[in-house]
């Protein structure tokens, strides 16, 4: 279908469904920034979604990518979903590129996954249930890496796995009432910390969405087989490792986010496993420090938590100590990452 301008400077194809029929129950809203080669695999494992009663629609956003996604997404929309796809030119970053999408969602209720995300067919069915409490103004739902791709991955590849609520709403499986999004304005486009964060990527975007759901009256909801599948995306150990940047945003995050505060462990532990990986620097630093191996003990709970993922990402035990010293490195930034950003952003998370 030939794409058309759209009055806000984007333009957009859509698919013959998208005309015909009233307006959806739930629109699904998807962000995505040069990976076109995503988005064939997506569209297919949205078109295995179960239509939950009153239909779903999708829309798609070309967020100001350089790659094939914009002639791709063209392409997409002969499918027989009911598919809009928009471009805009200049990426503005993804809780810009999704406000873009919520411009032209039509549904009562909007589900956001991610373009790297696969949803599985009861997806929305097991969200819009949660819904039927009319309290409820958003519902977050399970995510799990690809099992095929899970079973190969390499040791620094990455993926998601969220299996019950958290104070970050991650967008790869989050739906909220169509009017508590509009009640709070959408996903903040201002916020220098969920714009752009000190590694030049947005961060948080999400869980300040959520927060501002919430504290405006808005309970929310676990949905655990509404599923969304995260690919497991190839990485470098480099890669990883700068990747850890972003944990310098989150004492800003704790500051603007109740929920996020709330869940903080010990109250100024981002969680157990962050405690963990510090009683576990303390311990070497006491053991360098003092010439003794005897603090090297207090490594233990942090070697339990990690040595399951060593074995299997290397395959062979034997190399397990390896990786765990190599993982050991990238958590040690990843704890001054937190360091700096609690003195930029004067909240202690740790």
């Amino acid at each position: 279908m030939t794409p058309s301008p759209l009055s806000h400077g984007a333009e957009t194809a859509v698919s013959e469904s998208w005309t015909a029929g009233d307006d959806p129950s739930v629109s699904v809203v998807i962000s995505t920034f040069n990976r076109a080669g995503y988005l064939r695999e997506l569209v297919t494992a949205l078109e295995a979604v179960i239509a939950p009663a009153g239909g779903f629609e999708v829309v798609i956003v070309d967020n100001g990518s350089g790659d094939a996604t914009w002639s791709t997404l063209v392409e997409l929309v002969e499918t027989r979903l009911a598919l809009a796809v928009v471009r805009v030119a200049t990426n503005r970053g993804p809780g810009g590129g999704r406000n873009v999408g919520l411009s032209l969602a039509r549904g009562q209720f909007v589900a956001f996954t991610d373009d790297d995300c696969l949803p599985t067919p009861g997806w929305l069915e097991g969200v819009v249930a949660r819904f039927a409490d009319v309290a409820v103004d958003v519902v977050q739902g399970r995510v799990s890496p690809h099992p095929a791709q899970e079973a190969v991955m390499g040791p620094w590849d990455h993926t998601v796995a969220v299996g019950g609520p958290t104070p970050f709403f991650e967008t790869s499986n989050v739906a909220y009432r169509r009017r508590a999004l509009q009640r709070v304005g959408g996903f903040d486009e201002d916020d220098p910390l969920t714009a752009r964060h000190a590694g030049g990527r947005a961060f948080g975007e999400d869980a300040v969405l959520g927060w501002r759901v919430v504290q405006t009256g808005g309970a929310r909801a676990w949905a655990d087989d509404a599923v969304v599948h995260h690919r497991c995306v190839p990485s470098t150990y480099l890669d990883l490792l700068r990747s850890y940047r972003w944990l310098e945003g989150m004492p800003g995050l704790a500051g603007r986010s109740g929920v996020v505060r709330e869940s903080l462990y010990r109250r100024v532990f981002l969680n157990h496993q962050t405690a963990k990986v510090d009683l576990a620097l303390l311990a070497v630093s006491a053991a360098v420090v003092l010439r003794r191996p005897w603090p090297l003990a207090a490594t233990a709970p942090w070697v339990r938590m990690r040595w399951p993922e060593a074995v299997h990402r290397v395959r062979r035990r034997r190399r397990a100590p390896a990786y765990l010293a190599a993982r050991f490195v990238i958590e040690a930034y990843g704890a001054s990452a937190f360091l700096r950003g609690s003195i930029r952003h004067r909240r202690i998370v740790l």
